[in-house]
């Protein structure tokens, strides 16, 4: 079994993926993008105007569920010199095709091992934690602050 299926298998409940962690979950299409810090960060897709309103159908996407990161990158302006944008794109689908497409959930299952954002004390972007199964070892952290979480 390779070494990241390893750090997977043996990270406590709870403990935050590192970034060699998501970085390998980056290449396999579960997660859009994520800051030098470890947060993840998400890329805002602009679909068709609601019938009657000014507004766009909306989905941010920092997660798939569906592995579909990667389909958001052939959209104008969300990758810009190699680099993955969080600012909006803009497509023709709408919410519930964006949904179906993406996926419209917070966590995601990998090799039978769940993981989810959480929203630290003092963060306005989410980190990306383990949340099953139970491998005998669990933490709970409550701040982030920049370089961590304690």
């Amino acid at each position: 079994m390779p070494k990241i299926h390893e750090y997977f298998k043996n990270l406590p409940v709870g403990e935050v993926v590192n970034k060699r962690g998501l970085a390998y979950l980056k290449r396999l299409g579960f997660i859009w993008n994520y800051s030098c810090w470890g947060y993840i960060e998400g890329l805002t897709i602009y679909g068709k105007p609601q019938p009657g309103t000014p507004f766009h159908d909306e989905l941010h996407l920092m997660v798939s569920p569906k592995q579909a990161c990667k389909l958001a990158e052939q959209y104008k302006g969300a990758v810009h010199n190699r680099f993955h944008q969080t600012t909006s794109v803009k497509t023709d689908m709408t919410y519930e095709e964006m949904r179906e497409k993406f996926g419209d959930s917070n966590s995601f299952e990998f090799n039978g091992i769940t993981f989810r954002l959480k929203y630290y004390d003092g963060c306005f972007n989410p980190y990306l934690i383990k949340d099953g199964p139970d491998n005998g070892k669990a933490v709970s952290h409550r701040f982030a602050f920049p370089g961590g979480v304690c």
